[in-house]
C-alpha cells in the first residue's frame, strides 16, 4: 500500500493528503498546515468575552441575593450559555467531533488487525487478534488495540498494544464502525502506555517511542462488545 505525504488538519485533526488545499471533513482551506489566523482572532476574542460575562454574572447572581440584579445575573449567565451551546455546534468541525464520540462504541470490540511481515515485496501478512481498549473522541482519530498476545518485531521489541490511524484523506473511525473493515497505520506501542498514561504523566515522557510496523487493514470480528 502506497501512502504519499500527509498531515493533519489544524481545525478538526482529520488526515489531509499534503497535495490537497482543504479538508474534506471540515471544509477548512489549509495553508501551509495552518488555519487562517482571523479565524484564530475570532475564536479567542469569542472564549474570552463569553469567559468575561459568565464570571461577572456569576458573581453578580451571588452576591447580589435579594435583590433585582440577582436576577439579572441569572439571566446573563442563561443568555452566555445559550450563545456558547449555539456557537459550538455551528462551528464547521462540529460535525467532526460529533462522529468522533460515536466511534466509542468500537471500545472493547473484538478486531483482528492484518499487518505486513517480512519485506515490502514478500507481500506477507501476519493476523493479529486482539480488542479495542482505548478510542480517541475529541482532537485526532487514533484507536488502541490490545493484543490477545504480544507482537514482537525484527527488532526484538516486544508489545501487546496496537495504535491504528487512518491513512486515507479525510478518512475516521466511523468507517471501520459502519462498514468493520479500513485500511490503517499500526503503530506499536509501549505495554505500559495505557497504564501510565491514565496514572503518571510525567512517567509517560519516559515511554519509548512508538514504532511503527506500517500499513495494515483493520476488521471488526465480532459487533458485540465483550463482557
Amino acid at each position: 500500500m502506497d501512502v504519499g505525504p500527509r498531515r493533519l488538519c489544524p481545525r478538526c485533526g482529520c488526515v489531509v493528503a499534503i497535495q490537497e488545499s482543504g479538508c474534506r471533513r471540515c471544509g477548512l482551506e489549509l495553508q501551509g498546515g495552518v488555519e487562517r489566523t482571523r479565524a484564530d482572532r475570532f475564536e479567542v476574542v469569542f472564549r474570552v468575552v463569553h469567559a468575561v460575562a459568565a464570571v461577572f454574572a456569576s458573581l453578580m447572581y451571588i452576591f447580589a441575593r435579594g435583590s433585582d440584579l440577582e436576577f439579572v445575573g441569572g439571566a446573563i449567565l442563561a443568555v452566555v450559555g445559550v450563545s456558547f451551546a449555539v456557537h459550538y455546534r455551528r462551528r464547521p468541525q462540529y460535525p467532526v467531533i460529533k462522529a468522533r464520540r460515536r466511534t466509542r462504541r468500537l471500545k472493547r470490540k473484538r478486531v483482528a488487525v492484518f499487518a505486513s511481515a517480512g519485506s515490502p515485496l514478500s507481500r506477507k501478512t501476519v493476523r493479529i487478534l486482539g480488542a479495542v481498549a482505548w478510542v480517541a473522541e475529541s482532537r485526532l482519530d487514533e484507536i488502541i488495540v490490545r493484543a490477545d498476545s504480544a507482537v514482537i518485531t525484527t527488532g526484538n521489541e516486544r508489545s501487546d498494544l496496537l495504535a491504528l490511524v487512518p491513512v486515507e484523506p479525510g478518512d475516521m473511525f466511523t468507517t471501520l464502525l459502519d462498514a468493520s473493515r479500513m485500511s490503517v497505520e499500526i503503530w506499536l506501542l509501549d505495554p505500559h502506555f495505557l497504564s501510565v498514561r491514565r496514572i503518571n504523566v510525567r512517567a509517560r515522557r519516559r515511554l519509548r517511542p512508538s514504532l511503527s510496523l506500517g500499513p495494515g487493514v483493520v476488521l471488526v470480528t465480532n459487533s458485540q462488545p465483550m463482557r
